[in-house]
């Protein structure tokens, strides 16, 4: 494959994924390609179609066949093993915008004897039509029966005019909900009704080579099975119509997003494979709300909802790189009561899950990005659930607030919906992080009421006294941390990550901010491998607890503080946790919801395997290390800080308002190609320049 095509690829010697967590996507269809099984799939996820517990498993003379070697891609995995002298490979990839997968297979017989043996094809699982997709991956429970269209046999024809290419070749296991269509050439099989097997005999001669395909496509009873047909009649043009279309998801990637060079190639990769995320988690499904839909999850069907948390987590790199999906997104957020729910299902639209308190913050945060780079304060005016983008700017940053009143520390009640700790130990009631992160969400109204020429002092005062009430309410100078409060405020300790969020947003003061990084040392937060969610030595601290209970961290949140330090100016201690995840890019084909700290895994006890929110890594590096930062004016400050294990870094063709920028920094000196301009900071001080010059 060109570079191109092979840009996420993964070999099969870095990646510590399990074999169930292990999967392709094209937008259409997502399968788990276990890598232990050179044969092996699991799970047709092609939504609203899904059959969760379908199992294609090949035999020959009874014995499955286990992998030597693979490499995993985005829509693809190729895997290599042997059965006796016989060599296999297998390619499977899911055609372009196709609910439908091949599995390509080459049989070499590697010696001059002849070779025979019995092949057979298990095949099994329910279908079921389902119009919600939540956290979970959809379960389907309807059984199939295999379509008799009055052949003796059993398979199915259901176009006569393709008897004569598929004779023997093809079954459709159908019920009310649709059909998936089973395809094979070259090989004649015979259908075993008992034990749901295709069988056929295989003769190699002396060094033979035998290549041949098996189509799997699933959707209703016409368009299974002409998917199918269509497929097998020329899969050459399918696989090169699969890699030709991923490699224009490539290209789509860099030609409105910057590419990274780095002396550490490490980080060139972590850059990347974050990237792959805009990938992996678009779907341009007819029957969605949106289209395209970026969804919270995809690989085999986790988390197909539309989580606010974590696609909020990545506005300001959406809003580059496609800001009219962000638009839609938007209004489809604001479309569902936020003050209710964290989630829009895909296919209804409709509101999902309980509130998140970090709700107002994420839509704030979208539409401050959306409007800021792309200069389209019109949005403001476009209704949404029967009110106005500014209308909701101003109900989500006044959320829970009295404006007749002073300002006071709010109580976020005993929903236990921020931290979701699993253990006796909670953080409820009046929570230092939230009440300073009120500050943020009144700072990102007021900024946008600048934008749209309606400039509004109050809710700028208003983020003033939450900074003053922040420290008066919650500080504690001693530990240098903030206490939370509980119902009868009294103050207690809970060292949650979580605070961290507050740096660079200029609720701090000196003296909390210096306190809080006090905290960031290998005693408390920090592991060789990351970036723990929970002190060590908190009473909450639960090692079963992956993503916000200790051990590890949800995958946005060393990124988005990596970013954040980056802008309070502690550019060392940024890259310092940056070198810990850097093997996030080396060793994971896709990050999911949470990653370990104290050593290379991830949280496995989730569906959401692959998360939108991995795309906060490349954001990080953008927006963070080169400290590229646009302001209402239409100008923007550069400030690159390298890390010391990759002082020599640079950040080709950023967009920003219809300006192309190249950024290289070399140690303490950095230069800006800006259109036909040519900046250079001898001292590593900002730039700024204006988008108009």
């Amino acid at each position: 494959m060109s570079s191109k095509e092979d840009l996420f690829a993964m070999t099969g010697e870095k990646n510590i994924l399990a074999p169930e967590h292990l999967g392709v996507m094209n937008g259409r269809l997502t399968v788990n390609t276990p890598h232990s099984d050179v044969f092996l799939t699991k799970g047709l996820f092609a939504p609203p179609y899904a059959s969760s517990d379908f199992v294609l498993s090949v035999s020959l003379d009874g014995k499955t066949i286990q992998t030597m070697d693979y490499v995993w891609n985005v829509f693809e995995i190729q895997r290599k093993g042997r059965f006796g002298d016989i060599e296999i490979e297998t390619d499977l990839f899911l055609p372009c915008r196709r609910r439908a997968m091949v599995l390509s297979v080459s049989m070499r017989n590697k010696t001059a004897a002849a070779k025979s043996f019995s092949l057979g094809i298990a095949l099994s699982g329910t279908l079921d039509y389902l119009r919600f997709w939540g956290f979970s991956k959809p379960k389907s429970v309807e059984s199939c029966v295999v379509a008799h269209k009055g052949e003796p046999d059993g398979l199915s024809f259901l176009h006569r005019a393709d008897e004569r290419l598929l004779q023997g070749r093809k079954i459709v296991f159908e019920n009310a909900s649709g059909s998936i269509a089973v395809g094979a050439d070259r090989l004649a099989f015979s259908w075993d009704k008992g034990r749901h097997v295709w069988s056929a005999e295989v003769f190699l001669k002396g060094r033979q080579r035998l290549e041949w395909n098996l189509a799997v496509a699933i959707g209703d009873h016409r368009e299974a099975s002409l998917l199918c047909d269509e497929i097998l009649s020329d899969v050459p043009k399918a696989g090169r119509l699969a890699r030709v279309q991923h490699a224009r998801q490539v290209d789509a990637i860099f030609d409105r997003l910057p590419a990274l060079e780095a002396e550490d190639s490490r980080l060139v990769k972590f850059y990347r494979r974050s990237l792959s995320h805009l990938i992996l988690n678009r779907w341009d499904v007819p029957e969605f709300k949106l289209n395209p839909y970026y969804s919270t999850g995809s690989i085999n069907g986790g988390c197909v909802c539309e989580y606010l948390w974590d696609f909020g987590e990545s506005a300001e790199i959406l809003s580059l790189w496609d800001p009219e999906a962000l638009e839609a997104h938007i209004v489809q957020f604001l479309s569902v009561d936020l003050t209710r729910h964290f989630a829009f299902t895909p296919i209804t639209g409709e509101g999902y899950g309980p509130w998140y308190p970090v709700n107002q913050e994420k839509i704030l945060s979208m539409i401050f990005f959306y409007l800021l780079h792309t200069g389209n304060v019109d949005f403001l005016e476009k209704r949404a659930g029967g009110r106005s983008v500014w209308e909701w700017v101003l109900m989500s940053a006044t959320h829970g607030d009295d404006l007749n009143r002073p300002v006071r520390i709010m109580d976020y009640g005993a929903g236990n919906n921020h931290l979701e700790l699993r253990k006796e130990h909670r953080y409820d009631h009046y929570l230092p992080d939230l009440n300073g992160r009120r500050h943020g969400n009144y700072m990102l109204a007021y900024r946008i009421s600048v934008m749209a020429g309606k400039r509004a002092e109050f809710l700028r005062k208003r983020a003033l006294a939450i900074k003053k009430m922040l420290k008066e309410k919650f500080w504690s100078a001693r530990d240098k941390w903030f206490h939370y409060l509980d119902k009868e405020m009294k103050p207690h300790l809970r060292y949650t990550v979580q605070m961290y969020y507050l740096l660079g947003a200029g609720v701090l003061d000196q003296e909390e901010e210096q306190g809080l990084l006090s905290h960031l040392n290998p005693e408390e937060f920090l592991s060789e491998h990351g970036l723990h969610s929970m002190a060590k030595h908190d009473p909450a601290y639960d090692e079963a607890d992956i993503d916000n209970g200790g051990p590890g961290s949800c995958t946005c949140f060393s990124p988005q503080i990596i970013e954040r330090l980056y802008q309070c100016g502690q550019g060392r201690l940024a890259g310092e946790l940056l070198a810990r995840i850097l093997w996030w890019g080396e060793r994971l084909p896709y990050w999911g919801d949470s990653q370990v700290a104290a050593r290379m895994d991830y949280r496995r006890d989730t569906p959401l395997i692959c998360d939108i929110d991995g795309v906060t890594g490349a954001q990080s590096i953008i927006f963070g290390l080169f400290g590229v930062r646009m302001n209402e004016k239409r100008s923007v400050a550069i400030h690159p800080q390298a890390p010391s294990f990759s002082p020599t870094v640079a950040l080709r063709g950023l967009k920003l308002g219809g300006m192309e920028m190249d950024i290289v920094a070399n140690g303490k000196t950095f230069t800006v190609h800006a259109g036909r301009k040519k900046m250079n900071s001898p001292d590593g001080k900002p730039l700024n320049i204006s988008l108009f010059s």
